[in-house]
């Protein structure tokens, strides 16, 4: 019995360097994997939707490879009681995914957008199992590196489209007039990363008070502004009073001194926001009225 457990610590000792290679190698894997989607836009092909699809399934199929060896190495089942709570909310987007799948027309039409639902369920699930603090500084860093990139070629679009036309020398930069969507091809997604980028930086700079987070947020508000996109707004002033009452109940001993003057703000923030998504569709009532159509 002594010598079966002396073997079985010496294995897990053994795997323990292998387990931290992993671990590591998964958060560059896929902080790489935020890059190159960010960056195959700069290929100049007219196809870079596809591009970026191909490249987000062989980082995703490769990320799940790489967890599934770690978790084979620490005998991990995480299908357990034990993380259930972890789980539920992956769940249940799967079940709702797929009963929405199976009951819907267009049985074959729709396989593609039904993988991606699973695929981004996954990729979240192991994400979150992964999610110690070393995992999550490099992911960050690795995004935060994308929306300097993505901003930066923004302001490069708002500059050839309101100031010095040619300033741009790719060749698609007027494909929705003076609406920019640096390097998502879309504005309106381009405004989702903008948000998604925007709360990292800010918790990044309440974080470690690096100034430079300050200047990506600034960078971040411009390109938002030049989207022109309505939801942005909306989901802006929603995720700014998410993320202050995060901040508020969790830190609530770095914020006493400043609480109620961050609610106030916040709260005057959001109703200027939703103003602003009001202003954006009188604006473009066309739209509006083609998603009320499409919804109906």
């Amino acid at each position: 019995m002594a010598k079966r457990r002396s073997l079985t610590a010496a294995s897990a000792q053994t795997a323990q360097p292998q387990d931290n290679f992993l671990h590591a190698l998964l958060a560059r894997w896929l902080g790489v994997l935020s890059l190159a989607v960010t960056l195959a836009f700069f290929l100049q092909t007219r196809d870079s939707a596809q591009i970026k699809i191909t490249l987000f399934y062989i980082g995703a199929a490769g990320f799940f490879a790489l967890w599934l060896s770690a978790l084979y190495l620490r005998g991990q089942n995480i299908f357990n009681k034990k993380n259930l709570t972890l789980l539920l909310p992956f769940l249940c987007l799967f079940i709702y995914v797929l009963l929405s799948y199976f009951i819907s027309p267009n049985f074959f039409g729709r396989f593609e957008g039904f993988s991606y639902f699973i695929f981004y369920a996954a990729l979240f699930a192991a994400v979150s199992f992964e999610a110690r603090e070393d995992f999550l500084s490099t992911l960050v860093s690795f995004i935060l590196c994308a929306a300097w990139a993505a901003f930066l070629y923004g302001v490069l679009q708002i500059i050839n489209n309101c100031l010095l036309p040619g300033a741009d020398p790719l060749f698609w930069t007027d494909f929705f007039g003076k609406r920019i969507f640096s390097t998502s091809a879309n504005p309106n997604f381009y405004a989702d990363f903008c948000l998604a980028a925007l709360m990292l930086a800010a918790a990044r700079f309440l974080y470690n008070k690096d100034k430079k987070m300050l200047a990506l947020i600034a960078l971040g508000l411009v390109n938002i502004f030049f989207t022109e996109s309505k939801a942005a707004w909306l989901a802006l002033g929603a995720g700014a009073v998410l993320f202050a009452a995060v901040y508020l109940a969790f830190f609530a001993a770095l914020a006493r001194k400043t609480k109620i003057k961050t609610a106030v703000f916040v709260i005057a923030i959001a109703l200027f926001l939703g103003a602003l998504a009001g202003v954006f569709s009188a604006k473009r009532i066309r739209s509006v009225n083609f998603r009320l159509y499409t919804w109906a």
